[in-house]
């Protein structure tokens, strides 16, 4: 679940726990991510930790698996070296882990969290309720392994070491569970807590009233950026709790909190996701909250905010009482350019919203309440009140009127090229109108060619009667631009005016178009040009040709491609406005 993004999932999953144990509710809760390093064999009991990695690697060596191969081999280099990366992880003002001396209760914390698995002992607006974050430590960790460390707010201490690894067979020939615990065995055999903190950073020690919990990450992989990626997922997720005094969180030598946030999402702009900076922007805006209560009657605990400017990119986020983001919220307006933040205060209304988080706290699902009708009414209001104030905002700002985009058309900007400035294509002057005729055959078909010698199934209309735009004709989905329908057949002309030749003229008769199901194309960065097209096709394509082209009044330009790129496929090239070498899948 945490392999795919493992920084962002450490980061989320992190602050997330330590905003749900929020002691002081008048200081923000603080979160630390500092890495250190220190010599191996201070580890403790690393003598046992080795044996484990080595019986784990013979043992699945003879079960010929290629994935544990690959795991045991990178964990053995790192259990072997003389020093080991530790990512450190501490909380502030909260309330710490406590029941470690009561390991067989599992509604406690410390148990739910070190000795249980899928277990947890969350409830209400809390929202770590599946027992499953915790993973998110081990996907960080190259040999799987974390020591949890306690102060509780009753004072009590607590340390132990837990590594998942995969079944072995043992010194005594019996076939070991994935879990090992570092700790003291009682005469059970069994595994309790340390009862004293554990200092495996020696600069770090917590004071006698400083309650918390760390979490030591071993061999943490600190190559590559994920500095940047964890102050990201901070910014990405936690936007509201930081701007709102809630959470601080120190990366390393990154502070990021209410007083730093402005230069912080300066610096990491590019980092963060296309939505972050705009609702920077609408929390740092003069617009007011807007206050109404939620399906269920509870009086005043949804606060929107909204802004409407150009560029924005259509989304509210929705973000529940601890501050943390569950989602985006799209598909509100596609008309209007606009922003927005919904916080959802109140006990009863985040209670009943975090029953219908999805895992992963990235959705709210009507799936999860049995009453399904009930789950999607209320997230249909939530939904039509911000329609609602955002058309509101619109008339009072705009008198009701707006600029409608052009969907799945590029959208073009008025730029100069050297020193020739494109000009309006529409001219008063006056030229030959030149008509084409085709004689049919008996089956309806167009045989001749037009008066000037070109193949009518080369031109400009499909197969289908439908023009290269995609705005007419009834023969089916055209293969062109633009988001209507046009001829089931091939491309038509789509070279502006003086380009020279057709790139495509001599391929068409051995190249046929792709029949779309849907095609969209999005804006994600106007200003610098960048763009997310999405196709769905009826039948797999293993060589395409994929032309771009913007749309205006009475033409289309071909621009010129500066970079492209296709989640997984990295071979794909491209010239002028044309991409080639594109896989399609079917569906």
């Amino acid at each position: 679940m945490f392999l795919d993004t493992p920084i962002e999932s450490l980061g989320r999953e992190i602050c997330q726990n330590s905003g749900d144990a929020r002691k002081n509710k008048n200081k923000p809760v603080e979160v630390e991510f500092k890495t250190f390093e220190i010599n191996t064999d201070e580890l403790p009991d690393i003598e046992k930790l080795r044996d484990a990695i080595n019986r784990g690697e013979d043992f699945w060596k003879s079960q010929n698996n290629p994935k544990a191969d690959k795991f045991y081999a990178a964990a053995k280099a790192i259990i072997e070296s003389d020093k080991i990366t530790i990512l450190r992880i501490s909380d502030h003002n909260t309330w710490g882990l406590s029941g470690a001396d009561q390991p067989d209760n599992t509604n406690m914390p410390w148990t739910a969290l070190v000795m249980s698995e899928g277990a947890s002992s969350k409830d209400g607006t809390g929202g770590g309720s599946f027992g499953i974050g915790k993973f998110a430590a081990f996907a960080n960790s190259k040999i799987r392994t974390v020591f949890y460390s306690t102060l509780d707010s009753t004072g009590k201490q607590a340390s132990q070491g837990l590594s998942i690894l995969a079944s072995f067979i043992d010194e005594k020939g019996s076939k070991t569970f994935g879990e090992g615990y570092c700790g003291t065995m009682d005469s059970k055999e069994s595994t309790s807590p340390v009862y004293d903190q554990i200092h495996l950073d020696e600069s770090f020690n917590r004071k006698s009233d400083d309650f918390g919990t760390d979490i030591y990450v071993l061999g943490f992989d600190s190559s590559g950026n994920w500095k940047n990626q964890l102050v990201a997922a901070i910014l990405n997720g936690f936007l509201y709790a930081i701007d709102q005094d809630m959470m601080k969180v120190t990366v390393d030598d990154v502070v990021i909190d209410r007083n730093t946030l402005d230069d912080v999402i300066s610096k990491y702009r590019k980092d963060c996701n296309d939505f972050t900076y705009d609702y920077y922007q609408i929390l740092r805006s003069d617009n007011e909250w807007i206050t109404f209560d939620d399906f269920d009657g509870n009086k005043d605990c949804m606060h929107l905010k909204l802004m409407v400017a150009p560029g924005l990119h259509r989304h509210v986020a929705m973000v529940r009482q601890t501050g943390m983001k569950i989602l985006d919220r799209n598909r509100i307006n596609g008309q209007i350019y606009f922003a927005g933040f919904l916080y959802v205060d109140g006990e009863k209304a985040n209670k009943y919203l975090t029953s219908l988080e999805n895992p992963a706290h990235k959705d709210w699902l009507v799936e999860r309440d049995s009453n399904q009708g009930h789950a999607k009414q209320y997230l249909i209001h939530m939904n039509r009140r911000i329609r609602d104030e955002l058309q509101k905002l619109v008339n009072q700002n705009f008198g009701g009127e707006i600029n409608l985009q052009m969907d799945n058309m590029l959208q073009s900007i008025d730029v100069q090229e050297g020193d020739k400035e494109k000009r309006d294509v529409l001219t008063d002057e006056t030229e030959e109108i030149k008509t084409r005729k085709h004689e049919l055959r008996d089956n309806g078909e167009p045989y001749e060619a037009d008066a000037e010698g070109t193949n009518p199934d080369e031109g400009d209309i499909g197969e289908g009667g439908g023009k290269d735009h995609g705005d007419s004709g009834s023969g089916g989905p055209g293969i062109g631009y633009g988001s209507g329908t046009g001829g089931n057949g091939q491309q038509g002309g789509m070279n502006p005016p003086g380009s020279g030749d057709d790139p495509g003229q001599s391929d068409r008769k051995k190249n046929r178009g792709v029949v779309l199901k849907t095609r969209r194309l999005v804006a994600t960065d106007v200003l610098n040009g960048k763009y997310s097209l999405a196709l769905q096709t009826e039948e797999a394509c293993s060589d395409s040709v994929i032309d771009i082209g913007i749309a205006a009044e009475d033409a289309v330009y071909s621009p010129v491609l500066l970079d492209v790129s296709i989640k997984g496929q990295p071979n794909i090239s491209f010239s002028g406005n044309r991409i080639t070498g594109v896989e399609l899948y079917k569906g």
